[in-house]
């Protein structure tokens, strides 16, 4: 391939993906239709399993510190033997992406 054809075709696909990035529409959303955590009276709490190594000891503190700013919900972060049994939450986006 001469250097003026990789040049067309290098500037051909930049096009491309600026027009499909631009043309490419983000949504976001925090419903989850009907579901919703039983409870009695806000803030409740969540208990976070420290499962972590101390690597991450810093990052569960901070993600424990930023959901609680919230006005309802609280976290305490606790070790695997106060967890009881575990619980797997699962959620899928319906709807595309």
């Amino acid at each position: 391939m001469t250097d003026q054809k990789f040049r067309r075709a290098a500037i051909a696909f930049a096009a491309l993906a600026l027009v499909l990035g631009v043309a490419t529409t983000v949504r976001a959303s925090h419903s989850w239709g009907n579901y919703h955590w039983a409870r009695t009276a806000n803030p409740f709490t969540i208990k976070l399993g420290d499962k972590v190594t101390s690597v991450w000891d810093s990052h569960l503190q901070t993600a424990s510190s930023d959901w609680t700013a919230s006005s309802v919900l609280n976290t305490s972060i606790v070790g695997q033997q106060q967890l009881g049994a575990p619980l797997h939450a699962h959620f899928w986006p319906s709807g595309g992406l």
